[in-house]
């Protein structure tokens, strides 16, 4: 059954809203997205001038426990015990014939 001309003509017709609409959805996600200016967030004044090493005063000091390496024993760890080997034949001559 072949196409008529009327009937690729009906059908242009309705994706011509969905164009229309698909550049709609990409216009507004460029325009939110990379033209529109950004407002900066602001959390306050941030001061840079903290003891610790000049990380600003809302970052914390991250302070790691070493000594866990100290006390650390292979003890703790099971050697896998080794694989075996498949002894037997493996597969069929012709895996495509049923059984």
């Amino acid at each position: 059954m072949a196409i008529t001309f009327l009937e690729q003509r009906k059908r242009q017709q309705y994706m011509i809203p969905l164009l229309v609409l698909v550049l709609v959805v990409t216009s507004l996600v460029v325009w939110y997205g990379v033209i529109k200016p950004q407002q900066p967030v602001s959390t306050g004044p941030i001061d840079y001038t903290s003891p610790e090493e000049g990380l600003p005063s809302i970052l914390k000091k991250v302070d790691i426990d070493f000594n866990f390496l100290n006390n650390f024993t292979t003890d703790d760890f099971q050697i896998p015990e080794p694989i075996s080997t498949f002894d037997k034949e493996v597969g069929r001559e012709n895996p495509f014939i049923p059984f």
